[in-house]
């Protein structure tokens, strides 16, 4: 027989995980209640008992599930958690809660899977967990399956919500005679059409936002810096997939990208690195092609299909 594997993550466009996961659907009850999660969780709880291995991302039902097993079960399923986007609390009690839970939690749970390099070290510094739970598998591109005209156009593109430092592209961009389009629904303080004309900021679909990636001449991805969690990922990786030369403020893009042949890393809030970078490939346009190119190229490795194989392959190996 082969292995049973629980998901909470749908198959998307990776035929392998299709093939080689049992997708449990959310119950149809108290679908926008505060106990949605809870009970997403006990239905995973209780299937999962005829399984060998269950596989979640890190959000609110892998995290019950996890705090169910670490409670309730003896000998726990294999548990691989994925999409771990952790931030350290605020406050002191906060920390010292999620480090018990995390505790609890571990007991079930064989690996946590990290986007990002550093997050090896950081992860377990901040929860008291042991280094050799977490493992690197690098984050993939979502373009799969979409239709999008791709074109070279006139404007600088920077989209997404999260952790985004936008008023460093502000600053970088103000002086330079280029359009700016920021997909965002985030208020960006000190932010104003009037005061920046060049710079539209609005929010968009998710259809939108592809569409003027795919149309950009270069895409800005200023992310903040002190946090515990690097994300970003997702933003680079499709215009990278799209060809378009790509600027990250944040060094741990440095896991994806070749500095100035497949795309530029700065540091978090360098406003003179991110001018003097879309200076430079404004004013070469050859530069900014061929990195365009390089980039669609080293993309091709990020595929949803190679990622997902690698969780599928290491969720195998956690099988006693």
């Amino acid at each position: 027989m082969g292995v049973k594997i629980l998901t909470t993550i749908p198959a998307r466009v990776s035929k392998r995980w299709k093939g080689e996961t049992s997708f449990v659907k959310p119950p149809q009850v108290f679908i926008n209640s505060r106990l949605s999660p809870f009970l997403y969780s006990l239905k995973l709880f209780i299937l999962s008992s005829k399984c060998d291995v269950v596989i979640t991302p890190s959000d609110r039902v892998g995290n019950v599930f996890a705090l169910l097993q670490g409670l309730l079960r003896i000998n726990p399923v294999p548990h691989l958690m994925i999409d771990c986007l952790w931030y350290i609390p605020k406050s002191s009690l906060l920390q010292f809660i999620k480090r018990r839970l995390h505790k609890i939690g571990n007991r079930a749970v064989r690996k946590y899977v990290v986007w990002a390099k550093h997050e090896m070290e950081d992860y377990p510094r901040v929860s008291n967990l042991p280094e050799g739970k977490f493992a690197y598998i690098p984050f993939h591109t979502t373009t799969e399956g979409y239709d999008f005209q791709m074109e070279h156009g006139d404007y600088i593109f920077a989209g997404g919500d999260g952790d985004r430092d936008y008023s460093t592209l502000i600053e970088a961009v103000k002086n330079i005679p280029i359009k700016v389009c920021i997909a965002t629904r985030v208020k960006i303080d000190g932010y104003s059409n009037d005061k920046y004309p060049n710079i539209l900021v609005k929010p968009t679909s998710h259809e939108d936002f592809r569409k003027l990636m795919a149309a950009s001449l270069m895409v800005v991805v200023p992310m903040k810096g002190g946090l515990l969690h690097s994300g970003g990922q997702q933003t680079y990786l499709n215009a990278m997939r799209m060809g378009k030369p790509v600027i990250v403020c944040g060094p741990a893009a440095r896991d994806y990208i070749e500095h100035w042949r497949t795309g530029v890393v700065l540091s978090h809030g360098d406003v003179n690195g991110l001018r003097d970078a879309i200076a430079r490939l404004v004013k070469d346009s050859q530069l900014a092609i061929e990195m365009g190119r390089a980039a669609e190229d080293s993309a091709k490795l990020f595929s949803t299909e190679n990622t997902m194989s690698q969780v599928l392959d290491l969720a195998k190996s956690l099988i006693e």
